[in-house]
This record gives structure tokens, sequence and C-alpha cells, in this order.
């Protein structure tokens, strides 16, 4: 059987100083079998040219130029334009080690119940030490993103999904994302090994819609409002009824708000 290929989709709005950092990582990888969409978002640095500049040298990475839509749409089109069986997302400022495909193809390979392949995470940058993420559990899942967005899927489960959710755009399109290829069933496989560099920045994406948690945390729970009802019922047998549980008020307000917008 033929190695699979790998589809690296590497999305990037002015971070040019940091992409060579993520695309040298893919050019350091010990499986060979993968391509990269570099996917720039409408950027206004230097983007085009270090991008275009790794398109003349390997001719693996392929360039894809948008008006700036944010990091769903880019994500999306970029793996609308991909050939590989399995999906690898990579923020242009970040980096992989240098076995991270060989071992998450290897481990998503041998079961297909495996959705989703996932490691451990160290940052780095201006903060350093492991990114500490909860075990998997959907009933996990509900309260925080147990993966990083930096974790291998198969190209079957984008299309049965639809892609990342455009109402997601403000922030945590990936977590949205993993609830929906899980919500109807599968596993996830996390090496225990760190493979994935995730660089931290004073200023970010992320920090930029702090003040919006609230309000996009309900929007996520009501994309998979079935799932909160289906895990609420094995949560409340789970604790018995015990209305003082911290775990039992969160999903008994969560739940009351999403169903008043319903």
């Amino acid at each position: 059987m033929s190695k699979p290929i790998v589809s690296v989709i590497v999305t990037c709005y002015n971070k040019a100083q940091y992409l060579p950092d993520a695309l040298e990582s893919l050019l350091a990888q010990t499986f060979n079998n993968w391509e990269c969409i570099i996917v720039n978002d409408g950027s206004i640095d230097n983007t085009e040219d270090v991008a275009l500049d790794y398109v003349a040298r390997d001719k693996r990475f392929i360039y894809l130029s948008q008006e700036n839509q944010g990091v769903v749409v880019a994500r999306n089109n970029g793996v609308l334009k991909s050939q590989g069986e399995f999906i690898l997302p990579l923020d242009g400022d970040d980096k992989i080690e240098k076995t991270f495909l060989e071992k998450s193809v290897e481990a998503i390979r041998k079961d297909s119940k495996i959705k989703i392949v996932c490691c451990r995470v160290d940052y780095f940058g201006e903060v350093q030490g492991e990114k500490v993420l909860r075990p998997f559990s959907l009933s996990n899942m509900l309260i925080g993103n147990c993966m990083v967005n930096t974790s291998l899927f198969r190209r079957e489960d984008f299309d049965r999904v639809g892609g990342y959710n455009p109402n997601m755009n403000i922030g945590w399109e990936d977590w949205d994302f993993w609830l929906s290829i899980l919500e109807d069933g599968g596993e996830v496989y996390k090496i225990n090994e760190v493979l994935f560099y995730y660089r931290k920045l004073t200023k970010s994406r992320n920090n930029s819609f702090e003040e919006k948690k609230k309000e996009v945390r309900i929007l996520l729970l009501s994309n998979h409002i079935e799932l909160l009802d289906r895990e609420y019922h094995d949560l409340f047998y789970k604790y018995n009824g015990i209305v003082e549980s911290r775990l039992y008020k969160y999903f008994t307000r969560i739940r009351k708000i999403i169903h008043f917008f319903h």
C-alpha cells in the first residue's frame, strides 16, 4: 500500500517573519509524501514573497492568495484546494517536530475509528513551557477544547461536516470543528510526545477576543445543542442530580441560555 498524501494547510496573515519557521519544519519531516497549501489571507506585509520563494524551491508547496476574510474561510479554501487523504492545519507562525507527520499518519491508519490524532504541545517564543490540555472526552470537550488546531484528521470527515463553521470566525473555530467531527462517534488518539510547537505572542487573534469569550462560547454550544442535550443527561446521571456541583450549575445555565435563544 502506498503512503497516503497529507495536505498541510498553512494559513498566514501578516506573519511573514515567522512563516519560514513553519515551512522549514515541513521540509525537515521524515515523512515526505505531503503537500502544503500556503493560504495568504490578505496580508499587507511580505507574506507573498516569502511563500513564493518556497514554492520556487519545492513543488510540494502551493500558494493561494485571497482577500482578508479570516482564518475560517482561509482554512476551508486551503482544504478545498488540497488533494490529501489526511489534513493537518498549521498556523503560519507555529512549527512541528520532524517526526510529526510520520507518527501521526501511522497512528490514524491503525484504526478507522480514530478521527483525530493530536500530541503534547510546547509553547515557544515569548512564553516557554508545555501547554497542558485536559484528557479527551465529549463531556470535557463541552467544557473546553482538549486539542490544539494542529491535529491530523481525515479529509472525508471535513467533507462530511462541511468544513469549519463560518459563524466561528471570531475564534475557537477548531474547537467547534472537533465537536462536529466527533459528536456522532469516533476516537481521538493522543501521541504522548511533544511534536507541536505553539508560538505564544503578546498580541494575537486569541487575545483580541477575550472580552467576547462568553458570547463565543454560547455560539459554539448552540452549534452542538443536540450533543449538549445528550451529554447533559449523561452528566446528570453521573452526578446523580447534585445541584451544588459546579459542573451541574455550569451546564444548567448554558443550556437555559441556548434554549432561550433558539
